[in-house]
């Protein structure tokens, strides 16, 4: 019987003394609560002492069962003690006791089932006592809850070393199969040792009688031994020194033919350097020719350059000087300055005569817009009208201008323009009779298509805004030119009648001084028109662009040029009086085989009759716009022979590169050349070398063939004399080394069983080893459940 049995059994004594003690507790306490009310509880007290009678007979028999089956407990167990003594009664132990606790606990169980119902029977009469008493003694549950939880450890204890026994029985079991597997195999291995045996000693008898016999046919084979092997050292040289000759001609052949071919590579590289290098040498006399006319060119261009630097210094001497006289008679007028930098600008945009000329697209707009609004902005913060005291005393009428005072205003106006065109290098403009009369009718006929409404509305149907072509035609045909072929308008509008700051209707312009005030605004509005950011009207004024008067055949002249100012007025109208100042231009441009020509009827337009305007100085204006002309012809020359200069250098320094290139490349193919005709050299001596010895080796071939044919004939001729001799020596010899190889075989199966065997024999005593180690933790741990 297992020790959990024997815990059982404890524990249930322990509840059952549990239970007397709580008996006892609670007599005492009824007996107080009995003095208390004795006729309350007298009936209680007789059913209370006959139930503790009976939980006290059921206890005794529980202990005395529980005294019983403790004393079968210690009979199985001192039975499972005498089992294991015994190595060989180690299975059969486990057997009986395994086939014997199923009884012995069923015996527990039997004793259990009582003990709990006499620990029923109990709870019952005190839960009585519980209802019939207010305390209750907690000293018997806590003994019953300590004994139970001992049983739990106990329990614990023995179920760990029922698990080990059946782990350490296991292995066991495991190890005696091993054990039985290993004598297994130790039986095969000692039979075939034992066969292994018997087949190296029958080796061995046949390798001793295979020697006896060598022996005895060696004694006949002694005296021919020492000639048959001299005849067969001799014929197996000549077939040797055979061979090799046949090998060194066919590897001195091949040599040759490398050589040959790599001769052959050598010529054609000589012959392809040689002419590579034949061509770098007349490309090198070019180039050299090249930088030498190139540098002559450029010693005469740049003589031209220095002779035209000359010439430009005194030009520009000589239009400072006219400019200076021209500034000297012009005091005290209405001046427009040009400064060079918006001279500069206005020409790479605007003139495509210029070196620096700039095509206009709309992709770079952005750039042109920038460049020349900065600069027009200047110019016109720097330029401003000079009032004239005289002028404000010269009172006018605008919707009724006679014909001097619309010439005083052509000549003011002309005069400004004239300024300009000089400093940007343009020749003055004429103000003739007949100009005069042209602008004069346009201003007419813009006044008679819009008495009422503003001249900037262009044709009276609304065509062509700002520009009213009907009335520009028609006065064109009056005089002298054919529609269209106008040289272009550039307009002004504003207003000269309104209200003023007061809400009074007023004229704005009243006199002389205020009309050129506003002919000052419309030109300087034209030329830096910023705030649009357009130069349009400003290439009509200096004559460039789509207006360009430059002269069809030679460049440097330009066509005769005659402007006007159209001014106009109308109103008052609603409050307002409209004004007009319009710049009219004719070019004569009357050349055959020019498309862009115009005929003129002079008869009909007047150019014969210049008018001199006044304060224009025309004398000094025309001597400082030659002058002026003078130097931008000299200087787009220098420009010219400056860009030459610069190609030319850059050709030269590319023709130098291409010298020195070609230098290099020629010292490059000459050591090319060089080493490949040294190596050619080399490899023909080599030829001459190589092609000998394969005339010697062809020579050999005969001698070596008849050497190999003549020591094989006598080899063969002394076999035959000396056959059976030979015979039974090989055979003998083979029957020996047959043997031989036996005997060294079966030596080597000898010595792999042998090995073999003894690995079992080492793996059988591990096992052993293993098996002693398991009986004894066996029986350790026999001991251990007994103790229980």
């Amino acid at each position: 019987m297992k020790n959990k049995d024997k815990l059982l059994y404890v524990s249930a004594a322990v509840l059952a003394a549990g239970s007397v003690a709580g008996v006892k507790t609670t007599t005492v306490k009824a007996a107080e609560v009995k003095q208390a009310n004795v006729n309350a509880n007298s009936k209680l007290d007789l059913n209370k002492a006959s139930q503790e009678k009976q939980a006290a007979a059921q206890d005794k028999t529980a202990q005395g069962q529980i005294k019983q089956d403790t004393a079968t407990v210690q009979n199985t167990q001192d039975q499972i003690k005498q089992d294991q003594a015994a190595k060989t009664q180690a299975e059969t132990a486990k057997t009986e006791a395994q086939n014997t606790l199923p009884a012995k606990q069923e015996a527990v169980s039997s004793a259990q089932t009582k003990l709990d119902q006499a620990k029923n029977d109990l709870t019952q009469t005190q839960a009585q006592n519980k209802d019939l008493h207010a305390q209750y003694d907690t000293t018997t549950e806590n003994a019953v809850h300590t004994a139970q939880e001992a049983e739990k450890k106990l329990d614990q204890k023995v179920n760990d070393l029922t698990g080990q026994v059946q782990t350490a029985q296991n292995k066991q079991t495991d190890l005696l199969n091993q054990r039985t597997s290993a004598e297994s195999e130790i039986k095969t291995n000692t039979e075939t040792l034992n066969n292994v045996n018997e087949q190296l000693n029958k080796a061995q008898a046949d390798s001793a009688q295979a020697q006896k016999h060598f022996d005895a046919v060696q004694k006949a084979y002694a005296p021919i031994q020492n000639e048959y092997n001299a005849k067969k050292a001799n014929a197996e040289k000549a077939a040797t020194n055979l061979k090799q000759n046949e090998t060194d001609l066919a590897q001195s052949q091949k040599q040759l033919t490398d050589l040959q071919t790599k001769n052959n590579d050598l010529a054609k590289t000589v012959n392809d350097t040689q002419g590579q290098l034949d061509n770098a040498n007349k490309d090198l006399a070019n180039a050299k020719t090249d930088v030498s006319q190139s540098q002559t060119k450029l010693n005469d261009v740049q003589n031209q350059s220095n002779d035209i630097n000359g010439k430009l210094t005194n030009a520009i001497v000589k239009r400072d000087q006219a400019k200076s006289a021209l500034d000297s008679q012009s005091e005290n007028q209405t001046k427009i300055i040009i400064t060079p930098e918006f001279n500069k600008a206005f020409h790479k945009w605007n003139d495509n005569h210029d070196p620096n000329y700039v095509q206009w697209t709309p992709e770079n707009d952005a750039e042109m817009v920038k460049e020349l609004g900065a600069l027009s902005k200047q110019e016109a913060e720097m330029n401003h009208f000079e009032h004239n005291a005289k002028d404000k005393e010269q009172k006018i009428d605008m919707m009724h201008l006679t014909y001097e005072q619309r010439l005083e205003a052509n000549k003011f106006g002309i005069n400004l323009v004239n300024q300009i065109r000089t400093q940007m290098g343009k020749k003055p403009v004429k103000l003739t009779v007949g100009s005069l009369k042209y602008a004069n009718d346009v201003a007419k006929y813009y006044e008679a298509d819009h008495p009422k409404d503003s001249f900037s509305n262009g044709n009276v149907d609304g065509s062509h805004p700002g520009h009213d072509t009907k009335a520009i035609n028609k006065a064109l045909v009056e005089n002298g030119v054919k529609p269209g072929m106008g040289g272009g308008e550039a307009g002004y509008y504003g207003v000269w009648y309104g209200d003023d700051l007061y809400g009074h209707s007023t004229a704005y312009i009243n006199n002389m001084d205020d009309l050129k005030h506003e002919i000052y605004n419309a030109v300087t509005r034209w030329m830096f028109n910023y705030e649009q950011g357009e130069w349009e009207h400003a290439s009509i004024v200096v004559s460039m662009q789509l207006w360009d008067n430059t002269n069809y055949k030679n460049h440097n002249e330009e066509d005769p040029t005659y402007f006007g100012f159209a001014i106009m007025a109308n109103g008052p109208y609603n409050g307002n009086g409209d004004l007009g100042i319009n710049l009219e231009t004719i070019v004569d441009n009357t050349i055959p085989g020019n498309p862009l020509s115009h005929p003129i009827d002079y008869n009909k337009f007047n150019v014969k009759d210049v008018i001199p305007t006044d304060t224009d100085n025309s004398q000094a204006g025309q001597v400082y716009a030659a002058a002026q002309n003078e130097v931008n012809n000299l200087q787009g020359q220098k420009n010219s022979l400056d860009g030459q200069i610069k190609s030319l250098h850059d050709h030269l320094a590319q023709s130098q590169n291409r010298v020195n290139d070609l230098t290099k490349t020629i010292n490059d193919l000459s050591t090319k050349l060089s080493n490949a005709k040294t190596e050619q050299a080399t490899v023909q001596g080599q030829i001459g070398q190589v092609s000998k010895h394969v005339d010697e080796l062809k020579a050999a071939q005969p001698a070596l063939v008849q050497a190999r044919d003549n020591t094989a004939k006598a080899l063969a001729d002394y076999e035959q004399t000396h056959a059976t001799v030979l015979n039974d020596y090989n055979s003998a010899k083979s029957q020996l080394d047959q043997a031989n190889n036996k005997l060294q075989s079966a030596t080597k199966a000898k010595d792999e069983a042998e090995k073999v065997l003894n690995q079992n024999k080492a793996k059988l005593a591990n096992i052993n080893q293993e098996l002693a180690a398991v009986k004894a933790q066996l029986a350790d741990l026999t001991t251990k459940l007994s103790e229980r």
